[in-house]
């Protein structure tokens, strides 16, 4: 059965302004600063039924899906845009257009300005994008979400990409002038995710202080920077050379990092007596924490998300809230937990999916046990 797509995440540029665009053949004369006041969404619409290639590169991508009937009706638009007069402008008449067209619920966000000049400041900004990205694409499944990073900064157009990657979700690419849509299979990224924890100190100092001197660091710290570029960047300001985190070191690591994580007893014991599975149960908290995380910060958050934070819905009980984590061929990753403004608890992990499913029903079936989680005690999440 052929897939259609009811979620359209996409970066926004400003290729609407192009010369041999409609915008800019029915208003040759009105700046950008001034467009939306003066523009006629009705003759736009007419111009785009005459001639549908000469719109936008964000038009291109749904009129492409609607061409192959892989678009839902009245589909959830979401297009991050560049802080700037022209791609503040072209966002929200493709808003206007989308709306008018698709019926579509379409939502905005601004990505931060971009200092160029300031490679600490640069990669902050990149880092933030990347987990508002993240953020937009964790509310909705990978089935029927379509992720196209087509518009912005080149730069921007290569991290949407790797975080979309990171999270299992293909892109989208146009070509404008034929409106051909070219699907982009994930890269699968894996993460030594043994290798970062058993550094966290020094990722934090790296984080907290936004940059290290690198002449602080002793040799086994040096080789692990090394072995482990992708995450970090070496800037050289004023003859000295600091190590910075990356923009993708930051989008993956930051919620990690900032967020206080409790486990009971119970949790520790586990982690301690199945060694072999250490770092399988350590990946899957860093990527519950960021789930969390994005649905903690309030934004309007999908029933796919929903479904995997608080999967205790399916059992029938309310609290405490169950996690539905990944599995790999050998153990499952389920775990009971809540949260407020000390930090995420975790309460119980399950690594067997029989004995998950069991003890859920027990759970449900005994108010009893649901209410000893809230006088759990409990100890900080030790470093790996």
């Amino acid at each position: 059965m052929k897939i259609k797509y009811k979620n359209i995440i996409m970066t926004g540029g400003i290729s609407l302004f192009n010369k041999n665009n409609i915008i800019h053949e029915l208003y040759p004369e009105l700046t950008k600063k001034h467009i939306l006041e003066k523009i006629n969404i009705n003759n736009i619409i007419k111009g785009i039924e005459n001639n549908p290639n000469k719109v936008s590169a964000e038009f291109s991508i749904l009129y492409a899906l609607q061409k192959q009937n892989e678009l839902q009706d009245k589909p959830n638009i979401t297009i991050l845009h560049t802080d700037t007069i022209s791609g503040k402008k072209a966002a929200e008449i493709n808003k206007k257009i989308f709306e008018k067209l698709y019926d579509a619920n379409v939502k905005l966000i601004k990505i931060d300005y971009v200092d160029v000049n300031d490679k600490i400041k640069l990669n902050r900004a990149l880092g933030n994008f990347m987990q508002e990205i993240s953020s937009e694409l964790l509310k909705y499944n990978t089935i029927d979400t379509f992720f196209a990073p087509i518009g912005g900064y080149k730069l921007i157009t290569y991290l949407g990409y790797a975080a979309g990657s990171f999270f299992g979700y293909s892109t989208g690419y146009i070509y404008e002038d034929a409106i051909v849509l070219m699907k982009i299979p994930p890269i699968p990224i894996k993460i030594d995710i043994e290798a970062l924890l058993t550094h966290l100190e020094l990722i934090k100092k790296i984080n907290n202080n936004l940059q290290v001197d690198i002449n602080e660091l002793n040799n086994k710290e040096k080789d692990f920077i090394e072995n482990n570029s992708f995450f970090f960047e070496k800037v050289d300001i004023n003859n000295t050379t600091y190590v910075a985190l990356n923009a993708f070191g930051i989008f993956l690591l930051e919620d990690y990092l900032q967020t206080k994580k409790f486990v009971t007893k119970e949790v520790q014991n586990l982690i301690s007596q199945n060694p072999e599975a250490k770092h399988f149960i350590y990946s899957q908290i860093l990527e519950m924490v960021k789930k969390i995380n994005s649905y903690s910060k309030g934004k309007d958050n999908s029933s796919a998300l929903i479904g995997v934070l608080f999967h205790n819905n399916n059992y029938g009980f309310n609290y405490p809230n169950l996690y539905k984590g990944s599995s790999n061929g050998k153990y499952c990753f389920r775990a009971l937990w809540d949260n407020d403004i000390d930090g995420i608890k975790i309460f119980k992990i399950w690594l067997d999916h029989n004995k998950y499913q069991l003890e859920c029903n027990q759970i449900k079936n005994n108010p009893c046990l649901r209410e000893k989680y809230k006088s759990s005690f409990l100890f900080e999440l030790n470093d790996y």
